[in-house]
């Protein structure tokens, strides 16, 4: 289930990576951006054809309000980040559904009891599937062993087969 939903990487516990889930994106504020100064010559100079080769000057104190308040760079990397954001939410919000099936799923399809054990509220999901594993699961030892004695018990049928056949041949029964 969580393969299916591209989050293994997060809860894996030999994962390097491992509880690094995305975290909720920020919006941009207009007051992270450079401020215009606001002048009167800057208000001669807008109207002049020379204001592109004339550089912006920027207010240090001052906090921009909203877009106009903007100098051109400062609206170019809003927009730029706005756009990042809306990509990263969408990320984020998928994520978040995502995990939401797989907690779901868990509840499910685990005994309530184990569940209310193992899958404590405010746990991240990396540790619910360690408490999981760790009062239900096998580890690699365990499923060795046991795929040893399946296979040992196959063998030990098909040995007696075998011994079956051979003393029924010697006394002349066929099978």
């Amino acid at each position: 289930m969580a393969q299916d939903n591209q989050l293994w990487e997060p809860i894996d516990p030999t994962s390097a990576s491992r509880g690094d889930f995305m975290e909720r994106p920020v919006e941009p504020r207009f007051a992270d951006y450079p401020k215009r100064l606001h002048t009167p010559a800057s208000s001669i100079r807008a109207s002049s054809t020379t204001r592109a080769s004339t550089p912006e000057l920027v207010d240090i104190e001052g906090t921009p309000r909203n877009l106009s308040d903007m100098t051109t760079a400062g609206k170019e990397q809003y927009h730029r980040d706005v756009a990042n954001f809306h990509i990263n939410w969408r990320r984020y919000e998928t994520q978040g559904q995502r995990i939401s099936n797989i907690r779901n799923w868990i509840q499910k399809s685990v005994d309530t009891h184990i569940y209310n054990i193992s899958c404590k509220y405010g746990k991240k999901l990396h540790e619910w599937y360690a408490a999981l594993k760790g009062r239900t699961g096998t580890d690699d030892i365990e499923d060795r062993r046991r795929a040893l004695e399946r296979y040992n018990s196959a063998i030990e049928i098909l040995n007696r087969r075998q011994k079956t056949r051979s003393a029924g041949s010697r006394l002349g029964n066929s099978y």
